[in-house]
């Protein structure tokens, strides 16, 4: 990953341009996806920086029952990168492990998860009021918001015109989606073969990418910290 990951939903820029919002939509993919590495590394460096020694933050985690596994992973090489120790994380995760059940007891419920999740979705919808209806009937057609990031839109309150053009995006990708699989499926068939034009694969691919998202890593991926 680059130094400095670009984060496609920082859309209003240090002054709040338009053309830095219009810029957005240049992006391929969803925009959401691409930002989240970005948003996650904002995140993680403000609890290693903050939580320990915050009564709020701490009370936060141990409420939840602590931090998902790709977090803790991401908080201690955070912690030892910033301080050459992880006096912060241990204190916390001895805390966390005397006060709940980690052999039995449920999943933790990760405060930086819904922290990325909440951060995540008001950045997409600042991009999408600042970029506007115009622009967004008229976005290229390799922009493209993954499903479960125009779903999560639901959880604000939007103004009709957004409400409506992100119902409208949902029921798109879906079309675009199934439409692609049935193309890939018809022109593998030895009769429909003189139909294909070499891009069905990639088209499926963007397809299944824009129905189910794209995870920017995994639990043992490269974008951890720990790894490098």
């Amino acid at each position: 990953m680059s130094p400095n990951p670009v984060d496609p939903l920082d859309s209003l820029g240090p002054l709040g341009s338009e053309a830095a919002a219009l810029a957005a939509l240049e992006v391929p993919g969803c925009p959401v996806c691409h930002a989240l590495p970005a948003i996650e590394a904002e995140l993680v460096g403000w609890f290693a920086q903050q939580a320990f020694s915050d009564p709020d933050s701490r009370g936060r985690v141990l409420a939840g029952g602590g931090l998902c596994a790709r977090h803790w992973r991401l908080v201690a090489a955070q912690d030892r990168q910033r301080s050459r120790g992880m006096l912060g994380t241990a204190e916390l995760f001895a805390d966390v492990l005397t006060r709940s059940n980690p052999l039995g007891g449920a999943p933790p419920r990760c405060p930086l998860c819904a922290d990325l999740e909440s951060s995540a979705r008001h950045r997409f919808y600042l991009l999408l009021d600042a970029v506007g209806r115009t622009a967004l009937e008229h976005a290229p057609p390799s922009w493209r918001p993954c499903l479960p990031h125009l779903r999560g839109l639901r959880e604000l309150r939007l103004e009709r015109w957004l409400e409506r053009w992100a119902h409208q995006r949902e029921q798109r990708t879906l079309d675009e989606a199934v439409a692609a699989a049935r193309r890939y499926v018809r022109t593998r068939q030895q009769r429909y073969r003189h139909e294909a034009t070499g891009t069905e694969t990639q088209d499926l691919l963007e397809a299944i990418a824009a129905v189910l998202g794209e995870k920017p890593h995994d639990e043992t991926g490269s974008t951890d910290p720990a790894s490098a």
